[in-house]
Order: C-alpha cells, then sequence, then structure tokens
C-alpha cells in the first residue's frame, strides 16, 4: 500500500526521493512512535557488467563511465558492483602478480577510495570472488559506523550443482538497528532455449543462501538481486525487435522477453519487483562498438531487481520502505559484448538517537589533544560497553585517513591484550600497549576495532597525529635560535645614483684639497667614508 503511494507520489509531484521518503514517514501515526529510533535513508548504488572473460581492464575502460555527469562527488552512502565472466584462467594471476597490472578489482577500489569509500573485506584474506564472478561492496568512510555485521554465501549451480563458474554470490549486509540487506549477485545458465533450467537455478540460489541464521534470502528486509540472468527475448523476428528499439518501444519488447513472462505467471522471481526499463537492452553488441550483434537477437540479460519483507515493519510504527530512482544502462562501455546497467535506490533504516558502540575511544584524539610518538611506546585507551564482549581474535588497527578497505591496517594489537583500568558511566576503560618498533611514521591516522565474529570495523576513531620527536625538537631549536644583527655600513660611492654621481666627485675632490687641521676637524664623518 505504501510503495503505491510513493509511486503516485513520484508520479504526481516532481520532489526528489528523499523529499518522498520524509513525506512518507510524516504520515505515520505519532502514537506508533519508539522513543529514540530515527530513521536515516542510505542510498545505494548496484551496478551490474558481464566483462566476456577480458583478463584485464583495457586502457579505454574506467569507472568514470558510470558517472557521466560528476565522477568527482558520489552522492551515494554504498556502492555494490557485480561482475560476471571475469578470467579466471592461471595467466590472470600472472600478469597482475608480475607483470604489476592492475586488476578489475583493483581498478575500482582505487577509482573508489580515491573518492572516499572503503571496500568490505567481509573478512576474506582476498576477495568476494567465485572463478568468474565477483562482488565488490563499498560504504562511504563516514557511514563505516552504521555497518554492524556482514556475512557471505557462496551457491554453485554450473553442472547441476557442481562447479562454479555459474551461481551466485550473496553478500548480508546488517545497517543501523539491526536492518539486512541481502546483495546477490549472480551468474545464470546461457543456454536461451532452456530457461527451465534458469528457473531451476533460481530456486536452487534462493534455497541455499542461508546465512548464519538460517534464512533464505526472501526472509530478510531488503534483498537485491542483480547479475548476468541470460533471460532472453523469444518468439520474435529480428526486425521487428529492432524495429521496437528503434522506436523506443521498450515495453512492447518487454512483452517477449522471459524474465517477463515468468514474473507474470509467479514460476521465478514474481516476488520481486523492476523499475520500469526504458534503455536499449543490454546484451548482445560487436565488442568495441554500440552495435547490436547480427547473428543474436537483443535480449536484456543483466537486470536488477529488488523486493522488500512480507511484514516490513522492523519495529511497530516503523515501517521499512525501499525506492528506486533510477534504471539504466551505459553505452558508452564498449569492451565487452553486454552493456553495464545500474540502478539507484533509497533504502530506509532506523538507529537509535542515543546509542553507544560497541568501543569508543577516547584516547589518543586530535579533538582532545592527545597523540603518539615515533620511537616510543603508546598506548590506546577506549572505554568498552558493558554487554559487548569481544571476540577471541578481535583486534584494533592503525588505518590511514585515505584506507581503503577496511584490513588495509598500517599495524595492529589484539584486544586479548588489553588490561582494565577502570569503570566510566557507559563501561570499561581498557588500555592496549603499541610497541615502539610497531609505531608508524609520523602523519595522521585513524584506530578502528574490527570484530572477527561481526567481519567488519565496529568504531573507527577521530583523527589523531603521529609526531616524530627529532622532527619536533629542530622545530623548537630554530624557532629558539637568536638571530644575527646586521651590519650596517656607510654609504660607497655605488650606492649613489647615476644623478648624483656629479655631486660625489665633486665631494671628493674638496675632501683631498682642505688638508688644514681647521677643516679636518670640521669636516663629516659621512663624507670621508666617500673616499
Amino acid at each position: 500500500m505504501m510503495e503505491n503511494n510513493l509511486a503516485s507520489q513520484s508520479e504526481t509531484c516532481q520532489c526528489s526521493p528523499h523529499e518522498q521518503l520524509r513525506s512518507t514517514m510524516r504520515t505515520l501515526p505519532k502514537s506508533d512512535a519508539l522513543d529514540g529510533l530515527i530513521p536515516f535513508y542510505w542510498k545505494t548504488q548496484v551496478i551490474t557488467y558481464n566483462v566476456h572473460r577480458i583478463t584485464l581492464p583495457p586502457v579505454d575502460f574506467h569507472p568514470r563511465v558510470f558517472y557521466p555527469n560528476n565522477s568527482t562527488r558520489l552522492d551515494f552512502d554504498m556502492i555494490a558492483v557485480g561482475l560476471q565472466e571475469m578470467s579466471y584462467i592461471p595467466a590472470c594471476y600472472l600478469t597482475t602478480s608480475v607483470l604489476k597490472k592492475k586488476s578489475w578489482a583493483e581498478l575500482f577500489e582505487r577509482f573508489y577510495s580515491s573518492r572516499g569509500f572503503v571496500r568490505l573485506s567481509f573478512n576474506a584474506s582476498g576477495r568476494l570472488q567465485m572463478v568468474g564472478m565477483l562482488l565488490l561492496v563499498f560504504v562511504r568512510r563516514s557511514m563505516l559506523k552504521y555497518v554492524r555485521k556482514v556475512e557471505v554465501k557462496y551457491v554453485k549451480t554450473g553442472f547441476n550443482g557442481y562447479s562454479g563458474h555459474k551461481g551466485a554470490i550473496c553478500a548480508r549486509i546488517v545497517v543501523g538497528d539491526s536492518v539486512s540487506i541481502v546483495l546477490v549477485n549472480c551468474h545464470l545458465n546461457p543456454d536461451p532455449n532452456n530457461a527451465e533450467y534458469r528457473v531451476w537455478e533460481y530456486n536452487l540460489i534462493t534455497e541455499k543462501c542461508r546465512l548464519s541464521e538460517a534464512q533464505k534470502p526472501a526472509d530478510f528486509d531488503y534483498v537485491l538481486w542483480f547479475g548476468d540472468m541470460n533471460f532472453r527475448v523469444q518468439r520474435i523476428e529480428p526486425e521487428d525487435a529492432l524495429n521496437f528499439i528503434r522506436k523506443e518501444l521498450y515495453s512492447t519488447l518487454l512483452e517477449y522477453d522471459q524474465l517477463t513472462t515468468l514474473r507474470r505467471l509467479k514460476v521465478a522471481f514474481h516476488e520481486y519487483d523492476e523499475t520500469d526499463i526504458t534503455f536499449k537492452p543490454s546484451y548482445k553488441y560487436l565488442p568495441g562498438t554500440s552495435n547490436f550483434d547480427p547473428c543474436r537477437l537483443p535480449s536484456y540479460c543483466d537486470r536488477i531487481l529488488y523486493r522488500k519483507a512480507v511484514d516490513a515493519q522492523q519495529k511497530p510504527g516503523f515501517p521499512l520502505e525501499i525506492l528506486s530512482f533510477y534504471y539504466g544502462s551505459f553505452p558508452d562501455a564498449v569492451c565487452s559484448d553486454h552493456k553495464p546497467v545500474s540502478a539507484t535506490f533509497m533504502i530506509t533504516s532506523y538507529v537509535m538517537e542515543c546509542g553507544v558502540p560497541p568501543i569508543l575511544f577516547e584516547s589518543p584524539s586530535y579533538v582532545r589533544g592527545t597523540c603518539w610518538l615515533v620511537g616510543r611506546s603508546n598506548i590506546c585507551r577506549f572505554v568498552q560497553r558493558f554487554d559487548y564482549t569481544p571476540g577471541l581474535w578481535d583486534w584494533i588497527g592503525v588505518y590511514k585517513m585515505d584506507f581503503a578497505n577496511d584490513r588495509d591496517v598500517v599495524t595492529y594489537a589484539y584486544m586479548l591484550t588489553a588490561w582494565e583500568e577502570g569503570v566510566a558511566e557507559n563501561g570499561v576503560v581498557q588500555n592496549i600497549l603499541f610497541k615502539e618498533r610497531f609505531i608508524p611514521p609520523a602523519g595522521k591516522y585513524l584506530l578502528g576495532c574490527f570484530s572477527r565474529r561481526n567481519r567488519c570495523l565496529i568504531a573507527l576513531s577521530d583523527p589523531f597525529e603521529v609526531i616524530d620527536p627529532r622532527e619536533l625538537a629542530k622545530s623548537f631549536a630554530s624557532r629558539r635560535r637568536p638571530r644575527k644583527r646586521r651590519q650596517t655600513s656607510m654609504p660607497s660611492l655605488e650606492t649613489y645614483n647615476r644623478k648624483d654621481n656629479r655631486n660625489a666627485k665633486a665631494l671628493q675632490h674638496t675632501f683631498r684639497m682642505n688638508t688644514n687641521k681647521s677643516t679636518m676637524l670640521n669636516f663629516n664623518p659621512m663624507q670621508a667614508n666617500l673616499l
């Protein structure tokens, strides 16, 4: 009901998605409100791209292609990038490790980290990759404090479930006060005439994608399902399909789409919604161009679907809403036979207004005027909440200000080495010693607490500074060094201007002629220096 209201509002008024969600929240009865729980809006972008077995990103490809208007400042809280058909041959790893060329993951990570985003590692030593599929999740650094927990699951569907070249990567992210967002990056069977197998893959992924709480994706608050689903346009002549594309009659072309038919018949993906398609089919193109391959019928293989839970209410009086306000492709990306597809969502979440994080860092802190010194042992002081018990392998790490992922630490220390100092109002005061040989060079850093159980950072400190005492002593010495007095000398003949040359010569001649004592007594010393 509320979703229909949002759709009608977007048709009648030209207002931003933020305003639509705020207007929806204003209509909630105040009597059902829960004290201390406030909503916030999690703006999420999803990108899916089949890279057509390209080993390394070509020179003419850059993630800027996804942001034609402004690629410098990205107005998102979370960005999920799903890639399919990545090259997984040994030559790919040899090229990236020996020749030091950037892989697809490194290219995206460097691009987004330079724009204020951090990649979630899900506590994996590598990346979320299954054979040719890759899932990258980036969160804005300022929004990391709202990520409570993450987990991942891999489902194989190739060769009746024995091979991972087809399947799905399922990732769950808990945002705010226990609101779960599930991301599913999939690559299904490519046979155009075997839609039944793709339906079987859909059911298998839905059944096996059970995370730690043994729930299916549909049981979570939000699900974003995307990837190369390989559903084709069928039972239409190629000339008619191209004619519909030229006339931009995409809704008419979708009447022949397999996924649209299956959803209408409630066979597969009927629980999910899809934004109206207003772009050309994403498959199949001649690589290097934007021209369709004449040997294949153009189809919408790359899709992005979404849904919210049936009982989409996190707490009484606090409904969960998801609003999609962009769905399109990028024709300028020409390195593959697919076109990348992107969608943007506004997701409602809730957080306790007076909530206390599990770990609250107190020192060092630039705000509190405390720092660390190079070449000396330093102490990290923090408050551990009473109801929080750290895991056996949880650690506190030192991060650079522009760290690229949550495992990109300069140094770290396990929380097992902490000792209790006292009791504060919100928890237990703890200290951890960082020995002198582990102190990073001078600069600005952050402290972060990584939970192995939650697989993410659960706390970040204020920026602090590491100072080198030797450089500090040099700067103080340069300030206290006495200044040398300048030796003032009498002006010489060279200091006079050309206009005064005649007067200077006349004065010199007068001094030589007056040699009697009376003249010498009355002579000005300023004139004597002119000799």
